[in-house]
């Protein structure tokens, strides 16, 4: 069986901060991540750790589940679209009710997340931000 990172992926090495506060949710992305060539920081469950991670680390790309343990993933957000740092929504809700205004825009994948679309919506994260 062949890995994507063996193969040429644009994301080979691609930093990638992971904000999920479900054990078994965040492990399988990791995986999705880590087969597309990223190197993953997480999955990191709450929003102090979170925020204490992004200012020691840097990274390429981030995704955020939205609602976690602390409160939301929206400070966060704030703070890597601060830095210009690519990031997008994973939630297991339908509407994006718990976020700001200026983050309704922003891209969200629902729960549960296919590795095809994964890889999409960092495609289109990393495309928006170059």
């Amino acid at each position: 069986m062949t890995n994507a990172a063996d193969h040429e992926s644009p994301f080979v090495d691609m930093r990638v901060l992971l904000v999920e506060d479900n054990f078994l949710v965040g492990i399988s992305i990791k995986q999705q991540l880590e087969a597309l060539g990223c190197n993953v920081t997480g999955p990191i469950a709450t929003l102090q750790d979170a925020l204490r991670t992004i200012n020691e680390l840097s990274v390429d790309c981030a995704i955020l589940d939205i609602n976690i343990k602390g409160g939301t993933s929206q400070p966060i957000a704030q703070f890597l679209r601060a830095q210009k740092t690519p990031f997008f929504f994973i939630t297991g809700y339908k509407s994006p009710i718990m976020l700001a205004e200026e983050m309704k825009e922003v891209q969200r994948l629902n729960k549960p997340i296919e590795a095809s679309m994964l890889r999409r919506a960092l495609d289109e994260a990393c495309t928006a931000a170059s």
